[in-house]
């Protein structure tokens, strides 16, 4: 794990670990549903949609999600889903636009709440749980969140505790999206070190599996924060390798690593006021 999980302290790992082993064996068995294989059906339908990482097909995906759910309320797999479509879906709107992101981030982490009921178990449930959480938290503001930091700073520690490489280093990726949003003094209230702590483990991931392009673009942007011409011109660079590299190359990801790429041509137009790859 990253150094950046030293920060969990006054017994907060021992709380995780206890967690840990109350829940073995504490899964909710499903009750049985009539409609299981419809739903079922919709679940597969769905799944390559999503996959595709693109606004349209994300929105067809929920349809299907939502209806499997209906038909069957304790669909797992259904709400595993759901929970980061809605996530997915409210990232994807204008920050203008604060009730309707927050409304779907609620959404998301209620989904992921009845994940948890389902499987307490299920790293999915508690990453999107804690996902859409930050995120309701930046629509409401920081300044006012400041509460859930140590739920926040728990439950990435768990997700780690379960896989310290979940989804190419998803974790390193959370606290690269909430210290690129804070301010930079409330990172240093919590001991964060933005180069130790968040991208030194994400450049680590970075050379476990080079071919996910989303860690090179969230590299560039913790970079951009730190500041100073260097670290700008590294973040470039990062950028500039995940445009040129072929998204197809993960073929499982292709769909997310070609969403990586259209955001690292939205930075490279925010940093350099150009289109790539113009500096």
């Amino acid at each position: 794990m990253g150094s950046g999980k030293r920060l969990i302290k006054n017994g907060l790992t021992c709380l995780i670990m206890a967690a840990l082993l109350g829940m073995a064996g504490a899964g909710t068995a499903a009750a049985a549903c009539a409609e299981q294989a419809t739903a079922d059906g919709l679940v597969n339908e769905a799944r390559p949609l999503w996959a595709q990482k693109t606004q349209t097909s994300v929105g067809d995906a929920v349809k299907k999600l939502e209806q499997a759910a209906a038909l069957c309320p304790d669909d797992e797999a259904a709400w595993t889903l759901l929970t980061q479509a809605y996530w997915q879906t409210g990232d994807w709107l204008p920050r203008e636009k604060k009730d309707g992101r927050l409304a779907l981030f609620v959404k998301g982490e209620a989904a992921a709440d009845k994940v948890l009921a389902l499987n307490p178990k299920s790293i999915d449930g508690l990453y999107w749980k804690t996902t859409n959480m930050a995120s309701a938290a930046d629509m409401k503001g920081w300044a006012s969140s400041l509460w859930m930091f140590r739920t926040l700073l728990k439950n990435m520690d768990q997700v780690d505790a379960m896989d310290p490489h979940y989804y190419y280093g998803a974790t390193e990726r959370f606290w690269t999206e909430v210290m690129f949003r804070v301010p930079l003094w409330l990172a240093g209230k919590f001991g964060y070190d933005l180069e130790e702590d968040i991208l030194k483990p994400l450049l680590e991931e970075i050379k476990r599996e080079p071919r996910y392009l989303g860690n090179y673009v969230y590299a560039a942007r913790i970079l951009w924060k730190v500041g100073g011409e260097d670290k700008h011109k590294q973040a470039l660079d990062y950028l500039d390798t995940a445009l040129k590299a072929d998204p197809n190359a993960l073929a499982a990801d292709a769909g997310d690593n070609a969403a990586n790429q259209r955001e690292a041509r939205r930075l490279w137009k925010e940093f350099t006021g150009k289109d790539w790859p113009q500096r």
